[in-house]
């Protein structure tokens, strides 16, 4: 039991050695994803100021403004980027050394996931703590401290659904050559759906009825929505149930998909 445990605390010290290696990098990617902020900041000045009305689809200009700072900082911590390395693994014949070896490839992925997140989290912490002090006198927006430890559940919950949305949408490399146009579309598609991009409201009441069928919107929006307590405690508690459900159902659907894909990899590998 311990013998196996500790060939994941080993993929978990491989992912937190590379998070080591890139962390600048990282830092990078978080002020790179604020450029769009300050271009919305000039695009959506211009429509309030244009408009006779303060409040747009129940946001404010200096609400809306805080939204899409904090959904910046958020999107990035939840985000992936390991289906480029499993479509690589299936695509060069990688995966074939999971296959001789008794280590689970879920397993060893989710543990390198989250070695990996470890630093990204720390970062994220210090960018969103900064975000938010300044905002808080900037835009006065009124911010529940009492909120932030189910915000870190909440965000927790948020990343490892993103792990297992991206997971399974990687089983397509089994059946695909090239997968690369597949991902990039699906990270835009989800990061709209999720309200990375802008707050789910804004879509429209119609767009947002239908998202709600989906599990995106509990990987950024929801987590905001309670940082910023636009939802009742009694939401909260039905928003995680649903977290829990997603990451759950995701889980077996991967499992099923990737039961398929290995059937098709071994038959084509001989």
């Amino acid at each position: 039991m311990m013998k196996k445990i500790n060939k994941y605390l080993y993929s978990f010290k491989i992912g937190l050695q590379n998070s080591l290696e890139y962390r600048f990098d990282f830092f990078l990617s978080i002020v790179a994803s604020m450029f769009p902020v300050v271009v919305q900041f000039f695009v959506w000045q211009a429509v309030y100021t244009n408009s006779s009305e303060t409040v747009i689809n129940g946001y404010t200009f200096s609400g809306l403004m805080l939204y899409l700072v904090l959904a910046s900082v958020v999107s990035k911590f939840v985000s992936s980027g390991f289906e480029y390395e499993i479509a690589s693994d299936i695509k060069n014949g990688y995966l074939s050394r999971f296959i001789i070896m008794p280590i689970s490839y879920l397993n060893y992925r989710i543990f390198r996931f989250f070695g990996q997140k470890l630093i990204h989290f720390i970062i994220s912490l210090i960018v969103l703590f900064v975000s938010v002090t300044t905002l808080h006198g900037i835009l006065s927006f009124d911010l529940v401290y009492g909120r932030l430890f189910i915000f870190f559940l909440v965000l927790i919950l948020a990343v490892i659904l993103n792990f297992m949305i991206f997971y399974a949408l990687s089983t397509v490399s089994f059946w695909l050559i090239e997968i690369w146009g597949v991902i990039i579309s699906s990270r835009l598609v989800i990061n709209i759906a999720s309200g990375g991009l802008l707050p789910l409201a804004v879509l429209g009441k119609h767009t947002e009825s239908i998202l709600n069928f989906f599990p995106f919107k509990y990987t950024i929006f929801f987590p905001i929505s309670i940082l910023l307590d636009e939802v009742s405690i009694r939401q909260v508690i039905f928003g995680i149930l649903i977290q829990i459900f997603w990451i759950i159902l995701i889980f077996i659907l991967a499992r099923i998909m990737w039961g398929l894909g290995m059937k098709k990899y071994i038959s084509a590998g001989g």
